[in-house]
């Protein structure tokens, strides 16, 4: 007879060390909050490099914010492939963020307009409401690419308050 383990005890592991790290990541204020993003959606293989690189940015200022980044590959142990091509999947993040200590999560496709403009789908989530809490449609000028993730830290910004 063979016995399956359980992974319940891993991921309870994986859970309580998420939440220290949130409560002790160096550098970070005391009062940071952890902030759920996933890696950002590309609408089409076309967008990939330009959506990795902007999620890079992204997640860059919003450390250099003092906020505590919760990246796909540091949740997965909770919550599995879940949060894989998030934007494009109905119910995601709001099936994943009970399960991890963010209660916000910034969610982004990347695709390009009727135009040609390459626009950035900005979803923020909280809790478990599958509803967006705020979204905007931000343009992304060529060569201008680091103010895309100001206009991102400025909309998370005001969802703090």
């Amino acid at each position: 007879m063979s016995r399956v383990k359980s992974t319940r005890p891993l991921r309870t592991l994986a859970l309580g060390l998420l939440g220290l790290l949130a409560l002790a990541a160096p550098g970070v204020a005391s009062a940071a909050e952890p902030v759920l993003v996933p890696e950002f959606t590309p609408a089409s293989p076309d967008e990939f490099a330009i959506t990795a690189m902007l999620s890079s940015q992204v997640q860059d200022r919003l450390l250099a914010d003092g906020l505590i980044v919760l990246t796909e590959p540091l949740v997965q142990p909770v919550v599995g492939t879940a949060l894989q091509n998030c934007a494009a999947r109905a119910g995601c993040p709001s099936d994943v963020l009970p399960r991890i200590p963010a209660r916000m999560a910034v969610v982004v496709m990347v695709a390009r307009a009727a135009d040609g403009t390459l626009v950035g789908y900005l979803r923020l989530f909280v809790g478990a409401d599958p509803r967006p809490a705020l979204g905007r449609d931000l343009p992304i000028l060529p060569g201008q690419e680091a103010m895309f993730s100001d206009q991102v830290s400025m909309e998370i910004g005001r969802a703090h308050v």
